[in-house]
């Protein structure tokens, strides 16, 4: 099956995490968090003789939506109406090492810029812009990775992924 195919790239990540997300005004959103997890390739890896790591994080992300119109609740969920309007987003983490068994020290900051809007001519168009820098040399699990899709016998198109890229190809 695919899945199973695309499962043999994938991570098995186990762990906690809790987070608090707050309207921090009429167009940011503001989220805290701290997780742990232990993360266990499904693949052969290894990263200073281990192949099996935990980590334990604090987090901050802010989401800044220019003039955000619309929420609505849907089955209990307040989900954004696409507006057409720019986002911007910026998130930090860092790695707590010794905590609840961390194994690594790390700043993680993580920014993008994205929009969805429709024209008449052309449909539908949505770009992202993103980058981010990593301070200390990690496990691939905990980099940032190019999302890629690539499946030979089974050719599907999936937003905001490479096609032409297998997954676990590239991280930085």
């Amino acid at each position: 099956s695919s899945r199973a195919w695309l499962g043999r790239y994938y991570d098995n990540f186990s762990g906690v995490n809790l987070s608090i997300t707050s309207k921090a005004g009429r167009n940011l959103t503001v989220k805290g968090l701290i997780e742990s997890y232990t993360v266990t390739p499904q693949y052969s890896y290894s990263f200073e003789g281990e192949s099996t790591y935990k980590s334990t994080e604090i987090g901050l992300a802010l989401n800044y939506s220019f003039r955000e119109e619309s929420e609505v609740i849907f089955f209990g969920k307040r989900v954004k109406i696409d507006t057409g309007k720019p986002s911007f987003q910026f998130s930090y983490r860092r790695g707590l090492q010794g905590l609840l068994n961390s194994d690594f020290l790390y700043n993680k900051i993580q920014i993008s810029f994205s929009q969805t809007f429709y024209t008449t001519s052309v449909g539908t168009t949505s770009y992202k812009f993103e980058g981010g820098i990593v301070d200390k040399p990690l496990p691939a699990g905990l980099l940032f990775t190019g999302f890629g899709s690539k499946a030979k016998n089974y050719p599907v198109f999936i937003t905001g992924f490479f096609q032409t890229m297998n997954p676990n190809d590239f991280f930085s």
